[in-house]
């Protein structure tokens, strides 16, 4: 008993006098790990080709700052998520590949390139050589790290324009220069080869309480997310309205057939079959499309409420640097509309003298100068409440314009005096030629008036047509001049197009015709908020003047962080 116990003891005494030595092992290496790093790091820092993301983790390692991301291989831009369809599933999104490194994963010495520029031939360092040579020579003083300019902006606030040039037509250089991302068909040329098309469906639920402007931001927006990821775009307004009454592609004859947006006979949408609703999605649940689609989605603006809640300088930075290079957020349901529709030559059978006379003398030549006035009267809600509650609809007949309506046309002949003073003839005067709307002094002025009341149009047109509009000379010493106003109404018996009251095609095109003309001007006034006057403004990025807001043009884009009107508290 007495031997096998004294062997036992002296067994754990070997057992944990070797427990002992392993950890002052460990303890000696630990202390000795940082003095190593250095010594190493010192030796690799006079390697000019040496991979930067390595060496920055090495440096950020040896400050005690654990592991690093970019040394370990990650991309902070590179996110995983799981889809709602499928739990678990993940897929990797992939951002922009040119982010702006941080700090830790910039290089801690000037690249090979600056070394040895004048030789382009191997460099063969031995490490042990190196220590030596440094060890003779005279300690060097810390080299200045560059700080790279901060990364600019891509989306920066204009100046409020008071009015602009025509915004160019679809297949003109100017809209090629403008809107290159919005005829772009590269990637859906990709996916037909590979047999995975996809396609956004911009049509009305059956039960949308929303009309004609609502359709409109949502054929726009699914323009923007068809041309992101190769899909194609299809648009209709539901049973009950033939939009190609209307509405033509802007190029119906062009090869693979990639401007057609109507709905092919029996089009079924759903998910399986990569087809998804054109309407405005936060960006978090736009990750579920990257499942279908195998490509990252951004969001574009929501432009029908865009001008309440505004767009903040940098916001839509990624979309026009990685998805649509060249985007721009103040003009992209510009190029989005203007490169999927246009009037049709039947849309006439709706508006008499549509292309006889409104269409000609609105574009007339580039010295007339057009203001579109929306003029909202609530005639459309209130025969839209009289045929739900089976009454008799009844227009009602105005006498004279109300105190809001007259500070619209008040509105109207303040820009229309601005635009006649000296001043901004001089101004106007030496505009290049894609800005060359008027170019002096403009020869005609032309109202535009869109209102949902047809006696409202007349009273405007009796008042202000044909009026002699006289203005001072260029340069204050020439004689006064005088122009004549021409007014035009369409006299559209302003329908409410929402979709729950199963408008009819003769309701849809008197709306979307109004809607369009709003766009032919080069500024639009209209009261209030008014989302229907707003997106027609923006389908040609005219600058907009709110009677509200003083008659002064009004900006869609803010410095990030100082508007009041954030997301969460818009209004709809």
């Amino acid at each position: 008993m007495t031997r096998t116990s004294t062997i036992g003891e002296a067994g754990r005494s070997a057992g944990r006098g070797g427990m002992l030595a392993l950890l002052g092992v460990a303890i000696f290496i630990s202390l000795s790990l940082p003095f190593l790093l250095t010594s190493v790091l010192r030796d690799l820092g006079s390697i000019p080709n040496l991979d930067a993301p390595i060496l920055a983790g090495l440096e950020t390692f040896r400050a005690g700052g654990g592991r690093d991301r970019a040394a370990d291989g990650l991309d902070s831009d590179r996110v995983s998520f799981s889809s709602p369809l499928d739990p678990g599933n993940s897929a990797p999104i992939v951002a922009s590949p040119d982010r702006v490194p941080a700090e830790k994963d910039r290089a801690v010495f000037s690249p090979r390139s600056e070394v040895n520029a004048a030789a382009d031939v191997p460099i063969h360092i031995s490490l042990s050589q190196n220590r030596q040579q440094q060890q003779h020579e005279p300690p060097r003083a810390p080299q200045q790290q560059q700080q790279p300019p901060p990364r600019q902006k891509l989306q920066q606030p204009r100046p409020v324009r008071r009015w602009a040039p025509r915004f160019p037509q679809f297949g003109t250089e100017s809209f090629e220069r403008h809107c290159s991302w919005a005829a772009n068909f590269t990637r859906r040329a990709e996916r037909r080869r590979a047999g995975t098309d996809c396609s956004f469906l911009a049509r009305p639920t059956p039960t949308s309480n929303e009309g004609v402007a609502n359709w409109a931001s949502e054929v726009a927006i699914g323009a923007v997310f068809a041309q992101q990821v190769g899909c194609r775009l299809y648009a209709d307004y539901g049973p009950g309205v033939d939009v190609g009454r209307v509405l033509i592609s802007v190029n119906p004859s062009s090869p693979g057939d990639e401007y057609n947006w109507t709905v092919p006979e029996g089009y079924r949408c759903g998910m399986k079959d990569r087809c998804f609703g054109a309407r405005p999605y936060k960006e978090k649940n736009l990750r579920i499309f990257t499942r279908y689609l195998k490509h990252k989605l951004l969001p574009p603006p929501e432009y029908r409420f865009i001008y309440n809640n505004k767009i903040e300088t940098g916001q839509f930075d990624e979309l026009a640097r990685t998805a649509l290079p060249g985007f721009d957020a103040e003009e992209g349901m510009a190029c989005a509309i203007g490169s999927v529709f246009e009037l049709a030559p039947s849309a006439a059978e709706f508006v008499p003298h549509l292309f006889t006379e409104i269409i000609p003398a609105l574009r007339d030549d580039t010295n007339t100068f057009v203001l579109a006035l929306y003029v909202r009267t609530g005639n459309t809600d209130k025969m839209a409440n009289m045929e739900r509650e089976g009454k008799e609809v009844k227009q009602k007949q105005y006498t004279k314009l109300s105190s809001f309506d007259k500070r619209i046309t008040e509105c109207a002949l303040q820009v229309e005096r601005e635009r006649l003073s000296p001043e901004s003839q001089a101004e106007n005067s030496d505009e290049g030629e894609e800005n060359s709307y008027p170019s002096k002094t403009p020869s005609r002025i032309v109202w535009m008036v869109i209102t949902d009341s047809p006696s409202v149009g007349k009273i405007i047109a009796s008042e202000y047509d044909e009026r002699e509009v006289v203005f001072e000379g260029e340069g204050g010493s020439a004689a006064n001049k005088s122009i004549k106003r021409r007014v035009l109404t369409t006299g559209a018996r302003g329908i409410q197009t929402r979709k729950q009251r199963n408008p009819s095609t003769v309701d849809f095109a008197e709306a979307i015709i109004d809607w369009y003309l709003i766009g032919e001007s080069n500024a639009v006034i209209l009261s209030s908020s008014m989302t229907f006057g707003a997106t027609g403004a923006m389908r040609t990025a005219r600058p907009l003047y709110r009677v509200g807001n003083g008659c002064n043009p009004i900006s869609m884009m803010v410095e990030k962080n100082t508007t009041a009107a954030a997301a969460d508290t818009r209004k709809r």
